[in-house]
């Protein structure tokens, strides 16, 4: 049961062959009725920094009394540290890191609060570099024998300083490039009940994408 209203008072009637009874009355108090949650509008990141500079980031929110967390991990992977917390919706940082992750969480003057979407991941444009290649095995046209156990198929890029992400693509003949489901990591186990061209999507923290060339897994 939600309430609608906050105070919203409840009790429970038990009823039977003699009569009927009432409960006392309990009082449910809904903090998100009495007390909304700040807005956050801001949708910052990824983006790069260099040491001279830093980064910093302007929060754009709206409530009441606002007080703003911001959170680090540096380098980006590592346990999330409370840097800053405040009024101020300002938040500027230093690192020689070659990645950093921030987020923040906005709490209003009655104790709600709104987190922001994920984290803001910034990459140092001194050490974060662009894809340098990418090149899929086993490359060409690869035959699976029929009742067989399929193929890995392997991409390899070099980024130097940079997260990498995946993105493994099927080709449909009535929908062009398809991407596959949870295919983020380097590597996917194929075993097609038909032939299929398949293919990869390089991504880096800096937004360089590079795309490996395709691979016809064919079936005998």
């Amino acid at each position: 049961m939600t309430p609608q209203f906050s105070p919203a008072y409840y009790y429970v009637r038990v009823t039977g062959t003699c009569g009927a009874v009432n409960s006392t009355v309990a009082q449910i108090r809904t903090l998100w009725l009495e007390c909304p949650p700040p807005v956050i509008y801001t949708v910052p990141g990824p983006g790069t920094f260099t040491p001279a500079t830093g980064i910093t980031i302007t929060l754009d929110a709206s409530g009441s009394g606002l007080t703003y967390q911001w959170f680090v991990s540096d380098p980006f992977g590592s346990g999330t540290i409370l840097k800053q917390s405040g009024p101020s919706n300002v938040f500027s940082y230093t690192t020689n890191s070659g990645q950093v992750a921030i987020s923040a969480r906005v709490i209003n003057d009655c104790g709600s609060y709104a987190d922001s979407q994920g984290v803001w991941v910034y990459s140092n444009s001194t050490v974060c570099t662009s894809l340098a290649s990418v090149s899929i095995s086993p490359a060409g046209s690869t035959t699976i024998t029929a009742g067989g156990t399929g193929v890995d198929l392997v991409v390899t890029a070099t980024a130097p300083g940079c997260t990498i992400t995946y993105q493994w693509f099927i080709a449909d003949p009535g929908y062009g490039w398809l991407p596959i489901a949870g295919a983020t990591s380097p590597m996917i186990h194929v075993n097609p009940p038909q032939s299929e061209y398949y293919k990869c999507e390089v991504t880096t923290a800096i937004g360089t994408v590079a795309v490996s060339t395709a691979v016809y897994v064919q079936q005998p």
